[in-house]
């Protein structure tokens, strides 16, 4: 990635935590306290081992795992479900092919991206309702 503006509000998080790393990396091999920046080299990198802890909860670690392969099976059930749906609005039996095709309206309200609607409605199903 190559630094064009000191503004880095538009950067993607992983750009942004590759450039405080840099930075980090650069503070730690520097002579901090001739270059009198003692303070806020001290205030920096409370900051960024805060972003790194934060970054480091959101990869795949032995706690997402679980979640992860919920979330494979639960997708994985959906498009077979939907599949074998459109599979069955051509079946020669007429009240088999109408139950599915209206079982196909209500699916289809969901989009054909599901995921980022499932991720929403489990993290509400988290916390409290009242």
């Amino acid at each position: 990635m190559l630094i064009k503006s000191t503004n880095v509000n538009n950067a993607r998080l992983m750009d942004f935590y590759q450039v405080m790393n840099l930075t980090a990396g650069y503070l730690s091999i520097e002579n901090i306290v001739a270059l009198q920046l003692t303070t806020v080299a001290a205030e920096f990198n409370a900051a960024f081992a805060s972003l790194d802890k934060a970054l480091k909860q959101a990869q795949k670690t032995g706690y997402t795992e679980s979640i992860i392969a919920a979330d494979e099976a639960r997708d994985n059930f959906f498009s077979g479900f939907t599949g074998s749906l459109r599979g069955m609005t051509r079946f020669p039996d007429a009240e088999i092919a109408q139950s599915a095709q209206k079982l196909m309206v209500v699916t289809e309200k969901y989009g054909q991206r599901i995921t980022p609607d499932c991720h929403s409605v489990k993290n509400r199903q988290r916390s409290p309702i009242w």
